[in-house]
């Protein structure tokens, strides 16, 4: 289960915000497939990740590309970070749509989404955060 909690902070309210969001829906898909919800549901949880993710990506995608004229250097890794979460998402949803329940797959699915998202939050989107601050002075 995501936990959302101060460390997380990149100290960008839109951010942190979208963070938020994307950790309770992350959240309610994870418990529904662990109670064996309908396939239906699991799609329509998986549809609003992927929209949300394409949204949440390219708001921060926005700010790198003007951060990139001031000197973020992490600019191309972490857009190779955002395609690679992308491409291996939609792997596991194809995975975890067609199949009925298999515990091994929706564990490695878990601990990929879990540890993901952390880790780009605590190491990509931090850094991120706290360079904003720096550089654009009106942002918080």
């Amino acid at each position: 289960m995501l936990e959302w909690n101060q460390s997380l902070s990149t100290g960008i309210f839109e951010i942190d915000e979208q963070h938020k969001e994307l950790f309770s829906r992350v959240n309610r898909l994870l418990a529904g497939m662990d109670e064996n919800r309908d396939s239906d549901q699991t799609r329509e949880l998986f549809l609003f990740l992927d929209q949300y993710v394409v949204r949440h990506f390219g708001d921060e995608e926005r700010y790198i590309a003007r951060l990139e004229m001031r000197g973020y250097g992490e600019a191309e890794e972490h857009r190779s970070q955002h395609r690679a979460f992308t491409r291996d998402f939609n792997a596991y949803k194809a995975d975890l749509t067609g199949s009925a329940g298999d515990a091994l797959l929706l564990a490695e699915f878990r601990k990929f989404i879990t540890n993901w998202w952390i880790l780009h939050i605590t190491k990509t989107d931090r850094v991120l955060g706290a360079f904003m601050k720096e550089n654009i002075p009106f942002i918080s």
